[in-house]
Order: structure tokens, then sequence, then C-alpha cells
């Protein structure tokens, strides 16, 4: 799936928690670009107005980048995985939450961030990632 660059713009402000604005530009050909590098991105559509995004940003050590873009409310949540910093684990894998919101044209900032629930307790789910990935959570908690 490739961007709608006729319903969304081609480029998103990011605000995010973090204290800093971030770009986020969508290339033809399924690419990204982030903080001056150009990725391939596998970019799903999760619902209406909501997408979901992946691609790895760093490829050693291997930082993954994974978004979650909800248009309708103007929120983002950005997931980003390391692998390959801890030299007596290299396979272990770090990874950090951040909240904030997209910025849209004429509209304001949404206050709001996403959060948890424990809607999906006691089931399991399989993710499709791409293809030729995919993985089942069970969410336990």
């Amino acid at each position: 799936m490739e961007w709608n660059f006729e319903a969304y713009p081609a480029a998103l402000t990011l605000s995010m928690d973090d204290g800093y604005d971030r770009e986020l530009t969508f290339l033809p050909s399924e690419r990204v670009r982030w903080e001056g590098k150009d990725c391939p991105v596998h970019l799903f559509s999760a619902g209406e107005s909501l997408f979901f995004l992946t691609f790895d940003h760093e490829t050693q050590p291997r930082v993954n980048l994974t978004f979650v873009l909800d248009m309708a409310e103007g929120l983002v949540t950005l997931v980003v995985c390391r692998q390959g910093v801890n030299p007596k684990r290299p396979t272990y894998i770090s990874t950090e939450i951040f909240t904030g919101a997209v910025i849209l044209p004429g509209k304001p900032e949404n206050p709001k961030r996403h959060g948890y629930t424990r809607d999906l307790c006691g089931k399991a789910i399989r993710w499709a990632y791409s293809p030729d990935f995919a993985i089942v959570h069970i969410y336990v908690s």
C-alpha cells in the first residue's frame, strides 16, 4: 500500500511529547524520509484514517521505527526498537514508546494522547507486518 497523497499531506509534522517536532515525509515507491534519511517502508491501513507503518532506520545497530498514525484524531504513537546495542546479548531488543500529535492543516493540536486499554487482555492476535513476516501477540495483562 502506498500513502494516499490526495487525501493526506505528503509531509506530516509530528509534535512529539519528548518536546521536539519532527517531520515524516512520504515519498513515491513506498519510501519515507525521517530525520534526513530515506527508507523503504511497510504501510498498512488499520482502519478508516488509521495507519500502521514500520521501517528500519539504521542497520548497525538495528533501529526499527513503528508508527501508528491516527489521522482522524491527529494522534501518533512511535515505537523505537533497538537491536545490537548490548554486547553481551546482541539479539536483545530495547523498546521506547513516544506519543504525540499529528499537526493537521487548519486544525488545533489534539491535547489527548493514545493510551492503554484492557480490551485485548486474554486474546491472541496475529499481526502481519509484511507478506513475509507475522507475529502472534498474546495479551496477558
